[in-house]
């Protein structure tokens, strides 16, 4: 109730009718589901979800990004799945959304090495079943876990061009959970597939 009256009420007129929200956190409001901040209304607790359609964005320059047309292209999936054996479910993840795209190239087991990951680029869609590693320490560290002891760490990410990809679903824990360091933004593994070009990301 109290996140409500600090960012919603004073913007209650100016929103009133529109339909979509697009909030852009920083620091520990990253970590905060703001699709669920609250309000009373008839003796109930009404979610902000309920009345509006809530989208996060990691920088100002993702609006640019929603408002182009989106690309055009063979509409081609990328994945991967239990890339070191300890989640089986995850393979089975990636095979069945691999069966929903006529081009798909799906990695599964010790099939998804860093080498490998190098074709992803090609790819409208990407879906990563994966563990994910948070570094409190040093958030430029954390990464995701591939094949052969392999990782694909936040400045990897970076550096992948995803220009042509709509959409990477990061499957995997602590993907969008990163350390607020003074006078930035939270580093996290979305974050960084953001900068690579990613239209958007869905993690946690």
């Amino acid at each position: 109730l109290q996140l409500h009256k600090l960012l919603i009420d004073p913007v209650e007129q100016d929103i009133a009718d529109k339909k979509v929200l697009a909030f852009i956190p920083s620091g520990s409001l990253m970590t905060l589901p703001l699709s669920c901040v609250a309000r009373l209304k008839d003796n109930r607790l009404e979610f902000l979800i309920e009345r509006k359609q809530v989208v996060t964005l990691l920088k100002s320059s993702d609006l640019e990004h929603l408002a182009s047309a989106v690309p055009s292209g063979n509409q081609r999936l990328f994945a991967i799945g239990n890339p070191d054996g300890s989640l089986p479910a995850a393979a089975e993840e990636a095979k069945s959304i691999g069966q929903q795209f006529s081009g798909a190239t799906v990695l599964l087991g010790g099939e998804a090495t860093l080498d490998r990951l190098q074709s992803l680029a090609d790819n409208e869609y990407v879906h990563l079943a994966t563990h994910g590693v948070l570094n409190a320490r040093d958030p430029n560290s954390s990464f995701l876990v591939l094949a052969d002891q392999q990782k694909l760490a936040i400045p990897d990410i970076a550096g992948l061009h995803l220009d042509k990809t709509r959409l990477v679903t990061l499957s995997a824990c602590e993907t969008a959970l990163g350390e607020r360091n003074p006078g930035s933004e939270v580093a996290t593994l979305a974050q960084a597939f953001s900068v690579a070009g990613s239209r958007s990301m869905l993690a946690s």
